[in-house]
């Protein structure tokens, strides 16, 4: 099964990613999310994973600093898939460290016909 990760930065500071895990899944041959990515203001950064199922993952997208200051943030994405009574079932969290920053982001999973897609979008 195949599993869109689409990670938007809705702030106007630039974070990266500092932690790209994945169990029982691969990225796609030139669609891969890597450590030290780094993603724009109001951009986005896009992955294509194809995995068995189950498997997990784990992104952390670092902001150094956000205001007010002086410390960053990290933004901790979750996701899992399992067979469900045959079905494809698709599990995700977003943890915000530490709690209270980034208060609007929000985590969203939708389908784009066959295809899972995993929507976080990362907001003051």
């Amino acid at each position: 099964m195949n599993l869109t990760v689409s990670i938007k930065n809705s702030t106007t500071f630039t974070p990266y990613l500092t932690v790209v895990n994945l169990n029982n899944a691969t990225w796609v041959a030139g669609q891969a999310l890597a450590v030290n990515d780094s993603i724009a203001n109001g951009k986005r950064l896009v992955g294509l994973l194809e995995g068995t199922l189950p498997f997990d993952g784990a992104i952390t997208v670092h902001y150094t600093f956000i205001p007010p200051g002086p410390d960053g943030a990290d933004v901790v994405l979750t996701f899992s898939g399992r067979d469900f009574d045959g079905q494809a079932s698709i599990g995700y969290n977003v943890d915000v460290q530490p709690g209270g920053d980034l208060p609007n982001t929000d985590v969203y999973l939708t389908r784009d016909g066959s295809e899972w897609v995993l929507l976080l979008d990362i907001a003051p």
